[in-house]
């Protein structure tokens, strides 16, 4: 029996630590790999919010060239140029620093360049964007632009206008001997070319925010974007910060990283970690370029790796407390393996010991009669290998089950976790577009109504087609949020008892503009007296819309498209029926899927991206019908949606 002890012991001695090894290896591989991830989540975090601060950075435009539009439209500043009105122009400056305190640079020049009137510039100077006032004179249009004013002219402005450019800068250590004074402006500019009676740009009128030391915009960010941080550096200065995160404080002044700014220097993106005093950081920062496509400075944004140590450490600790659980689980589960497999080995001890001693009788003996102390042994050793391999198989299957488990369920969480973010990316980028796009469509239809003023043919063409562009835009843009609710189980069914003939109509009179301006002709075919199906009378129509939409479009000149329906016991069958340019056998399942078409071709002749149909075919099965696609004999294509009357009950 001790022998038999040792055995058992040895063998959860080796188990122990195999197990222990194994953990520790897991152990240190699910931490490293959770690490990796977690810079990975946070730096596409951070990839989508330079594009928020770019917004923000960008959204100064709308506020500079209203004020300067408004200004230009109630001033007639093309005479008081020309006359040289410096009164009249020294009262135009100080009402707009008056009105748009939170503008900081105002200027008016010439044709030349010569500053006619500043807040900031001496009069007759020549100011030190002249080449922009002649970009002005030969475009006639507005300009956008970040510009870098040099030391020299920021020392000829006003005080004021210096104390906002100034920042004292130093190392990022305070035994760095780089320190001194940056006095070089970064501003957010807008110019906007003033006309005479004769539409010749006599001059400019400018406007801009000084970047420098500027709070505003870092604030903003922060609080559209928590957690993170935004700076805007020039020269390897950050001249405006708000990076201030416990121990890590690197206000506008400190010196940016190395290869940071190399990396702007030349023009690309820089995105990673960087290791400064406070611990290291994730970062994404964008060259800032001027009119002339230089590099005048960088935007940036970022977080410190430390803001996420808490979510980390929560992390190791239930991964250690589950390696635990395991070992436990795992030392339990040995120490009965050890006592399965040292038991028949006790036995047969117990057994050979009674046979060689006589104290078990021959009818209590289980192996065969004729057997020798050596026989017995033979039988023990074959019996113990089998029970190894056998065990080995088993743990060995159990092992490749649960890693297969593991990776399809894996794969699943990253799918459906792909699947949510697109949706929701896809419901969050069309909300924000369709503000600006209802903006675009609102003002070019003021242009249209020539509120502003008469507009040439030329003019007129041009903003009838800005009108068509974007209503076909917010169509696809509706088209995607409604594929969003489907996608997302959002979408609901609010049934009515419906009058068919009402909604084919409707349809009709709806349909008439479009079908007059093809020359298409729409016939309406009801077999019988139709029930009032008891469905959502919205869905119907978008159903009807999208498919006979389609039929409109891929119908030649002077074509027929039928609209049919009938009653078949408890269902009713509407089919649409044209003579369009139909669909190949092989695509009919194609073309209900999202983003398709039957042929890739068809997006260079028809407008649309293929939303259409996988709309409806979802709301059709809402509806708990079918809806299919059949050949049409005399060319095109049949759709035949086959629904419940009562879906519901």
């Amino acid at each position: 029996m001790k022998r038999i002890n040792r055995i058992r012991n040895h063998i959860l001695l080796g188990l122990s630590i195999v197990i222990t090894i194994t953990i520790i290896a897991l152990t240190s591989f699910f931490i490293y790999q959770l690490n990796i991830i977690e810079t990975r989540n946070v730096t596409e975090r951070l990839n989508v919010a330079i594009e928020t601060a770019w917004d923000l950075y960008n959204s100064n435009d709308v506020m500079i060239e209203t004020a300067l539009s408004s200004t230009i439209q109630h001033e007639n500043l093309g005479t008081l140029i020309q006359e040289a009105n410096a009164t009249e122009l020294d009262t135009v400056i100080g009402d707009l620093s008056d009105k748009y305190p939170g503008i900081d640079y105002f200027i008016i020049t010439d044709a030349e360049g010569t500053v006619l009137n500043s807040t900031s510039y001496n009069r007759g100077e020549t100011w030190f964007l002249s080449n922009l006032t002649g970009a002005l004179v030969l475009n006639k249009k507005t300009i956008y632009t970040t510009e870098l004013m040099p030391s020299e002219d920021v020392a000829k402005a006003s005080w004021d206008f210096q104390k906002k450019v100034e920042i004292a800068y130093s190392g990022n250590d305070l035994s760095d001997s780089q320190t001194g004074i940056f006095n070089k402006a970064l501003m957010k500019l807008v110019l906007v070319p003033i006309l005479d009676d004769q539409k010749h740009v006599v001059g400019g009128l400018s406007a801009g925010i000084i970047l420098n030391n500027n709070d505003r915009l870092p604030k903003e960010y922060t609080e559209r974007v928590p957690n993170t941080y935004l700076s805007i550096g020039v020269e390897g200065v950050r001249i405006c910060s708000n990076i201030s995160v416990d121990n890590f404080y690197y206000p506008a002044g400190s010196i940016q990283d190395e290869t940071l700014v190399e990396t702007i220097r030349a023009g690309h993106r820089f995105s990673g970690k960087i290791y400064p005093l406070g611990g290291p950081s994730l970062i994404v920062n964008d060259p800032i370029k001027n009119f002339e496509g230089k590099v005048v400075g960088n935007i940036g944004v970022g977080a410190p790796l430390f803001a996420f140590t808490e979510f980390s450490n929560s992390n190791i600790t239930i991964i250690i407390m589950i390696s635990t659980i395991i070992f436990l689980i795992a030392i339990f589960l040995g120490s009965l393996l050890s006592y399965v497999i040292t038991k028949p080995i006790d036995q047969l001890q117990a057994l050979s010991k009674a046979i060689r001693e006589d104290d078990l009788k021959p009818s209590m003996i289980v192996w065969q009669e004729k057997h020798t102390p050596i026989e017995i042994q033979e039988l023990a050793d074959s019996i113990i290998q089998m029970a190894k391999d056998l065990v080995n198989e088993k743990r060995l299957l159990e092992y490749k089950v649960n890693e297969r488990t593991q990776q399809l369920a894996a794969t699943v969480e990253k799918l459906e976790a792909a699947n949510k973010y697109k949706s929701q990316f896809l419901a969050n980028m069309s909300h924000e577009l369709r503000t600006p796009l209802n903006s675009i469509i609102g003002f070019a239809r003021l242009l249209q109504d020539k509120l502003f003023g008469s507009l040439n043919d030329e003019q007129e063409d041009y903003v009838a087609t800005i009108i068509d562009s974007s209503n076909h835009l917010l169509e696809l843009i509706n088209d995607i949020l409604d594929l969003v609710k489907l996608d997302q189980h959002i979408e609901k069914l609010v049934p009515a008892y419906l009058d068919l003939n009402k909604i084919f109509s409707d349809l009709s009179d709806l349909f008439r503009p479009q079908l007059r301006a093809k020359s298409l002709t729409l016939n309406i075919c009801i077999n019988g007296d139709l029930p009032h199906p008891h469905w959502d009378a919205q869905k119907l129509k978008q159903i009807l819309i999208n498919i006979i939409s389609n039929a409109i479009k891929f119908t030649p000149q002077e074509g027929n498209i039928t609209l049919s329906a009938s009653t078949a016991e408890d269902h009713i069958r509407i089919s649409v029926k044209d003579t369009g340019v139909g669909i190949p056998q092989e695509m009919v399942e194609k073309v209900f899927l999202a983003f398709e078409q039957a042929d890739s071709s068809y997006t260079k002749l028809y407008r649309g991206v293929g939303l259409g149909l996988s709309i409806s075919k979802n709301l059709v099965e809402l509806h708990r019908g079918k809806i299919w696609l059949e050949p049409n004999p005399d060319g095109g294509t049949i759709v035949t949606i086959r629904i419940p009357i009562n879906p519901f009950q």
